[in-house]
């Protein structure tokens, strides 16, 4: 099955909830899915503020997995 385009308003692919903002599918005001490239996601947590310790990614042909491990220092 070939990746959908993404198209403007709150659905894409038939998916309901789908965000175009963000790239999020929610469900109940909270995030279920995100919907792009995991160099964006990287991207947001390193501008939060976040070192990345490490990052593994897992690409198939219709979707992929990030993991990402970070920390971010706090005051006390």
């Amino acid at each position: 099955m070939p990746l959908q385009k993404i198209t403007s308003g709150r659905h894409v692919a038939g998916i309901e909830g789908y965000d175009p903002t963000t790239g999020c599918v929610t469900r109940d005001d909270i995030a279920i899915r995100y919907l792009g490239e995991p160099e964006s996601i990287l991207s947001e947590v390193v501008s939060a503020g976040f070192q990345v310790l490490d990052v593994a990614t897992t690409k198939g042909d219709n979707s992929g997995d990030i993991i990402i491990q970070a920390v971010k220092a706090v005051s006390l």
